[in-house]
């Protein structure tokens, strides 16, 4: 049987909520930046009414753990973790940079993504991630470096390329066309943010095979240890 559980999604100037009863999905997303507070709280009330349900009937409740915009992240942690523990319900911690490969492989059907948030302080949010069916999606890796740090993925047939997926492709033109050579001639995944339902999806699959915290123990991860000054230094990764 399906899982009820609620998501929440707020890692990046979109905001958005998400709730399964049954076989329905009910959901609710906006981009608005420096409203996710006004609209979370609001959101679930909204759904959880539509959906004639309480709180305390759902399974679990999932979050995008991040990485992302710091407030955003944060916000939705705390949110998740305060419904939780009110309801005495497990929570699901979901990759924000999965969330958004998964939003993208429901667009476009590839499999190899590289996602890219902007960062800010002239980095970005990386994730390799694999999504072969709805419950088949990894997060390879995740790092947060500058676009000139990043040595590329080694490409040996037409098979092994990635689309380039989110935001932060477009706030680096110049790393974009020099990545032209694993990247598939897709920009379907540009700009793509992650949402709610895909957060679910995902959360979903965890649920189903006991990968649950109490929510006490949800962590934000924000990838960068110094959020007011840009790094001195970082070494370079692979993705």
């Amino acid at each position: 049987m399906t899982a009820s559980i609620l998501a929440i999604e707020t890692s990046t100037h979109a905001c958005s909520v998400a709730l399964q009863v049954g076989n329905d999905v009910l959901n609710r997303r906006e981009l608005a930046a420096r409203r996710h507070g006004e609209l979370l709280l609001p959101w679930v009330q909204e759904l959880l009414a539509e959906a004639g349900v309480k709180a305390t009937d759902l399974n679990a409740v999932s979050v995008s753990r991040g990485p992302g915009a710091f407030t955003g992240v944060r916000m939705g942690i705390a949110v998740a973790q305060g419904l939780a523990m009110a309801s005495e319900l497990p929570a699901v911690a979901v990759s924000s940079l999965l969330a958004c490969a998964h939003g993208a492989w429901r667009q476009t059907g590839e499999k190899n993504h590289l996602v890219a948030f902007d960062a800010r302080m002239g980095e970005l949010y990386w994730g390799q991630c694999l999504v072969e069916a709805a419950g088949q999606a990894r997060l390879i890796h995740e790092s947060v470096l500058r676009p000139e740090d990043v040595e590329l993925p080694p490409i040996t047939t037409d098979a092994d390329r990635f689309l380039p997926v989110s935001d932060g492709w477009a706030s680096y033109p110049e790393f974009y066309r020099h990545a032209q050579s694993c990247l598939l001639a897709d920009e379907r995944g540009l700009g793509w943010l992650p949402d709610a339902t895909d957060v679910l999806a995902l959360a979903q699959t965890a649920y189903a095979a006991g990968e649950v915290v109490a929510a006490e123990q949800l962590q934000p991860v924000y990838l960068r240890d110094n959020v007011a000054q840009k790094p001195k230094g970082k070494p370079k990764s692979k993705i």
